[in-house]
């Protein structure tokens, strides 16, 4: 049995990684805002449980957000099932370099040479810009000969859906995948941007609660239980 994803589908992929990058940046931009409401609110569960729940309400969405980004990638940048694991190796790789590369910039040179208002709203305008940037791309679908998307092939004029099917029927019954792929600098520049992103997501919630809890373990505690949590 043949199986058929409409081409709309595919694109959404792209169009949702760009979206998952400037939802981040624009978080981050209203994360100077929302510390405080988040504080207050928080303050009556008592010290620790306030700790966790002022850090639930600020990073937790920002970090799911860019938790997603990867897996799309991957999709985008595999052109078949075969292709999966070694694209899915290789972005994961460049995106845990980028996350150590983020964490010794925003630690060591970043957070003490500018203020964390400033460092937010940056690291915000890069999500924002890299997701505006990849929006107008267009994903490219390989041709396979004889296949539903060769035009040689016997329903080369049927529907649009049908023609840009995903998956296609191949000799001894065996499915393969197509997927649709974009620029290849568009997926690595998406990766990095959000692995360098969580990092930084990371050390900016410390920074950026340690006027209200200290710099402790409770805190730190906090914030990578939200991090894994919200990346899971």
């Amino acid at each position: 049995m043949t199986h058929f994803i409409p081409s709309r589908f595919r694109s959404f992929r792209l169009v949702a990684v760009a979206l998952l990058l400037v939802a981040a940046g624009v978080w981050l931009f209203a994360l100077p805002l929302l510390r405080a409401p988040a504080v207050a609110a928080a303050r009556p569960l008592g010290f620790r449980a306030a700790m966790l729940a002022a850090s639930i309400m600020l990073f937790f969405p920002p970090l799911v957000l860019l938790g997603m980004v990867t897996p799309y990638a991957v999709k985008l940048r595999a052109r078949s099932l075969g292709e999966v694991g070694r694209s899915a190796g290789d972005l994961y790789a460049v995106s845990t370099l980028a996350s150590v590369a983020a964490a010794l910039l925003t630690g060591f040179v970043l957070v003490p040479s500018f203020g964390l208002g400033q460092l937010t709203a940056a690291i915000g305008v890069v999500l924002l810009a890299t997701g505006l940037v990849c929006l107008p791309w267009k994903t490219k679908e390989p041709l396979l000969a004889g296949g539903v998307g060769d035009p040689a092939h016997p329903f080369s004029n049927e529907s649009q859906s049908a023609r840009e099917g995903l998956l296609v029927q191949e000799g001894g019954g065996a499915v393969m995948e197509r997927s649709a792929t974009a620029p290849r600098w568009f997926v690595y520049l998406a990766v990095v941007v959000n692995g360098g992103g969580i990092l930084a997501v990371e050390i900016l919630g410390a920074r950026l609660l340690a006027p209200f809890y200290g710099s402790g373990l409770y805190l730190w505690s906090a914030l990578i239980g939200v991090a894994l949590l919200a990346l899971s």
